[in-house]
């Protein structure tokens, strides 16, 4: 409420409340939590403490606390958004129609449901394909349908505006018209869709029945809706995307909800969406870590000489490929995306010098984050995902979707350097 508030009325002090709540969140699961969310939000705390000692300014992370104020409001919205869409109806009827599937064209079928369910729910759209799969099905055919529904999902980072991977790029990264991202990352993500019908690893999903199709549509009608209202508004107030986001979204799925006509799927809805705040403050505290970290960094004279001196060496597109390669490898090892992903975007982000470079750098980011989200132990979706299908997570990560991932990346990669 504080960030909507602050963003509406363009007032500090109300940014500055945001950002202590942050705080507030981001401490207490370091309280709560154990293993990696509490190693990782102290190893950025001594690291930012260092940066102090070195040479950055400790008010800069003031500066990062007002940007974890922001997430926090996003994140609230991004739950509110879910159990809105999971409230209507025709939701139920996907569910009903998918398990009557015929096996040949199920690769496909989950391959774009999770792709067009995970715009409006992100991990939320795999409990929608999940039911495909049987309660009794061997770990085969569970681990091949989490494959390709896990594909489908972190596909949609490359574009959807409300995931946290492209607030963090609108927001944070250098100054790239959202359209062109938006653009641009829909094309590479279509392509990466098209890919395995091309080669045939999966049948056209089209090959399902026309209803199933018309309930999707139903669903999806109202986010399409919103997606234009916070660009309309991006463009007519001059907010960023995520600005746009945390103050339109969760009102309109407020509205979404309300327009079910029915009381149940409301109380459904709003105990779903309070489940959900009570869960996101790991989310929170990794965030609030890295964006404090990645400020006090920035403000880092030693810090900044480094970088320069680095991107003179290796130029704009050994910083672009090396970022992807960074989110990518420490997210096999187990560091969330958000962490890399906060330092390469607020210090090589001014290095980019002209607007080429800055669109292909947040789209690497884009994209090192996909990976993650397909293959990383450091990704709570990803985690989250094998859970659903009852999958071991390091059979889910070393299979199919780290051979294609990395292919795509190593093109991603090649077109770069032929670029800049």
């Amino acid at each position: 409420m504080a960030s909507a508030l602050a963003i509406l009325f363009d007032a500090g002090p109300l940014r500055t409340v945001a950002g202590a709540v942050a705080a507030a969140l981001a401490l207490a699961s370091i309280v709560r939590s154990g293993g990696m969310i509490r190693a990782f939000a102290l190893a950025l705390g001594a690291a930012s403490a260092a940066l102090v000692a070195l040479d950055a300014d400790p008010h800069a992370a003031l500066v990062g606390l007002e940007q974890a104020g922001l997430f926090c409001a996003f994140l609230a919205g991004l739950y509110a958004l879910r159990s809105g869409v999971e409230s209507n109806p025709s939701l139920g009827a996907v569910r009903g129609r998918l398990r009557d599937l015929p096996r040949e064209t199920r690769r496909g079928v989950l391959l774009w449901l999770g792709w067009l369910f995970s715009v409006p729910l992100v991990i939320g759209a795999l409990s929608v394909v999940a039911p495909l799969i049987a309660e009794d099905a061997d770990t085969d055919t569970r681990t091949e349908a989490a494959t390709w529904s896990i594909r489908g999902m972190a596909l949609t980072l490359l574009f959807s505006p409300f995931t946290v991977a492209m607030g963090l790029v609108t927001s944070l990264g250098p100054a790239v018209p959202f359209p062109a991202i938006l653009s641009s990352g829909l094309a590479l993500s279509l392509a990466a869709l098209l890919a395995p019908l091309a080669t045939g690893a999966c049948r056209s999903p089209l090959a399902a029945e026309r209803a199933v199709w018309i309930d999707v549509g139903r669903v999806l009608a109202p986010v399409l809706v919103l997606i234009i209202l916070v660009v309309a508004a991006s463009g007519w107030f001059g907010w960023s995307t995520l600005e746009a986001s945390v103050v339109l979204v969760a009102p309109f799925a407020a509205g979404m909800v309300t327009a079910t006509g029915n009381r149940a799927r409301r109380q459904a809805a709003i105990r779903s969406t309070r489940i959900g705040w009570g869960r996101f403050d790991s989310e929170v505290a990794v965030l609030t870590s890295a964006l404090v970290f990645a400020a006090l960094a920035a403000d880092s004279a030693t810090v900044l000489a480094a970088m320069d001196a680095a991107a003179e060496w290796i130029g704009p597109g050994g910083l672009v490929v090396a970022s992807l390669g960074a989110i990518c490898l420490l997210s096999m090892i187990g560091v969330h995306m958000a962490v890399p992903a906060v330092v390469v975007l607020s210090v090589f982000g001014p290095l980019m010098p002209d607007s080429l470079s800055a669109l292909l750098l947040c789209l690497a980011v884009l994209i090192g984050w996909a990976f993650g989200a397909m293959t990383g132990l450091g990704s709570i979706s990803f985690l989250v995902a094998t859970t659903i299908f009852r999958v071991p997570p390091r059979r889910a990560a070393f299979g199919p979707n780290l051979t294609f991932m990395t292919g795509l990346c190593a093109l991603y990669a090649l077109g770069v350097f032929i670029l800049i």
